[in-house]
C-alpha cells in the first residue's frame, strides 16, 4: 500500500515539478529609450518565450495614473505535441503582425519571414533590390514659326 501511494505520489507532483523547472521567464525586449510619449507615439514591445505567451497587457502610466496602451490573447505552446507547428524565432515574430489591414506589417520584418520559412531558419536574406518602371515619351516640337 504505501509503495502505492509513492507511486501515486510522483505520477501526480514529478510532472508538474518538471513542468515548473523547465519553464522560463519570458524575454521582454523594448526599443530603446522613448523620449516622449503621446498618442500617435510608435512603440514597438517583443516578448518571447520558448512556450509561447498566453497574455501580454502593456500599461502605461502617467501622474499616477494607469492607461492601458495594448492587449493581446493567444493560446500558449507549452505541450509540443500539435503537429506541423513551427517553433522557431521567425513563428514568434509574425505572431505580433498586425495582418488586418494593409501595409500595417513592416515590409523587412515580413520579407525576412518569409524568406526563412522558405529558406530554412539560418539563412540570411539578402539585402531587397528596389526598382521603379519609367516610361519615356519623346518630346512633341511646337511649330510655332
Amino acid at each position: 500500500m504505501r509503495t502505492f501511494l509513492i507511486f501515486i505520489f510522483f505520477l501526480l507532483v514529478v510532472p508538474f515539478a518538471i513542468l515548473w523547472t523547465m519553464s522560463s521567464t519570458p524575454a521582454v525586449i523594448l526599443p530603446a529609450s522613448v523620449t516622449a510619449l503621446g498618442q500617435a507615439t510608435p512603440l514597438t514591445v517583443h516578448v518571447a518565450d520558448p512556450h509561447g505567451v498566453k497574455q501580454v497587457s502593456v500599461t502605461v502610466e502617467q501622474n499616477g495614473m494607469e492607461y492601458a496602451a495594448g492587449e493581446v490573447k493567444q493560446s500558449s505552446r507549452r505541450f509540443h505535441w500539435q503537429r506541423n507547428v513551427a517553433d522557431n524565432e521567425s513563428s514568434r515574430r509574425s505572431q505580433f503582425f498586425n495582418l488586418a489591414k494593409e501595409d500595417k506589417v513592416p515590409d523587412l520584418d515580413l520579407n525576412e519571414v518569409i524568406w526563412k520559412s522558405v529558406k530554412g531558419e539560418n539563412s540570411v536574406m539578402p539585402a531587397p533590390k528596389r526598382s521603379a518602371f519609367v516610361i519615356l515619351e519623346k518630346k512633341k516640337k511646337d511649330d510655332d514659326d
